[in-house]
């Protein structure tokens, strides 16, 4: 019964381990989004699975490409 206990502990522990390592995204930060690289960059990054989540920073405002990453329907 012991070892029984000792297998099952051990299997869950490693179970939980294996789980969160895989939850964790990336957290992107895109520098000058409203640029010509910065916009289709920031779209590209938003399909990618591993980004969890995603920053634009730019000097002029970037309402536009945050609007258009908003109709894209992932976690980021």
């Amino acid at each position: 019964m012991m070892n029984f206990s000792r297998f099952a502990l051990r299997s869950n522990i490693a179970r939980g381990f294996a789980t969160s390592a895989i939850n964790n995204g990336a957290k992107v930060a895109v520098l000058g989004a409203a640029g010509g690289i910065g916009q289709p960059l920031s779209l590209l990054l938003k399909n990618n699975p591993l980004v969890s989540e995603l920053n634009l920073y730019d000097v002029a405002n970037c309402p536009g490409v945050a609007a258009d990453l908003g109709h894209i329907n992932t976690p980021a």
